[in-house]
């Protein structure tokens, strides 16, 4: 296949095709004959290639596919109780491509080398500012990652669950920092808003938002909620 690199990406094209992101998409390409891949935007973080924009052709058709490659994801349903009580913790932020703030769950970017428990182990405090010596328990919902929208990129999202059980003065006192909070890593230019519901609201919450979340209610729905 013929590959062509935008002239501002500033990837050369032994460095995409020799990228794990590429590899693993064109490793699940199977039959289909792609005549000609032109690179539009590309994305790298920690000396890796993170994400690459993608126009398309394939052999016979004469229009181009525009999609996004990036690394798997994590979506993770956040549990907080005593084991009396519980909330789930959500996060607020500025999405550009909704134009808008979305509700959401704790969410992001497995890194080159992690799992995806050990994404979620990391996203965690950096969207919920937690303090390093709280330790989540943290299980996979289901055994493989859920296509996001296969229209337009190929995400897979490992959707977890994450629960904090902690005595019930901590917990009060865990509740009590974190609504409301501000959060997020300023180097990933990150502005979240950290927001608790009840368990048995959150589902409400999330669908009465004006852009509700899938991933967060296919996390909602397989963790019981």
């Amino acid at each position: 296949m013929k590959i062509h690199i935008g002239s501002d990406v500033g990837l050369t094209e032994k460095m995409v095709r020799e990228s794990a992101l590429f590899q693993a998409w064109a490793g699940r390409a199977g039959e289909v004959n792609y005549h000609q891949i032109r690179v539009v935007a590309a994305d790298v973080w920690g000396g890796h290639v993170q994400k690459l924009m993608l126009a398309v052709l394939i052999e016979g058709e004469s229009w181009s596919h525009y999609f996004t490659l990036r690394s798997d994801t994590v979506d993770v349903v956040t549990v907080i109780t005593d084991n009396e009580r519980s909330v789930l913790a959500f996060t607020e932020q500025y999405r550009p491509a909704a134009g808008a703030r979305v509700m959401a769950n704790v969410a992001g970017g497995i890194e080159f080398g992690e799992g995806p428990l050990e994404a979620a182990g990391r996203e965690l405090p950096e969207e919920l500012g937690l303090d390093a010596s709280i330790k989540p328990q943290l299980e996979l919902l289901i055994p493989q990652p859920v296509l996001a929208t296969p229209g337009l990129t190929n995400e897979r999202v490992y959707m977890v669950r994450a629960v904090i059980e902690l005595p019930a003065q901590a917990y009060d006192e865990l509740v009590d920092q974190l609504d409301g909070k501000h959060t997020g890593v300023a180097a990933e230019n990150e502005s979240i808003i950290v927001r608790l519901q009840p368990p048995d609201k959150a589902r409400a919450f999330i669908t009465q938002q004006a852009n509700p979340d899938a991933k967060t209610l296919l996390g909602l729905q397989l963790a019981g909620f």
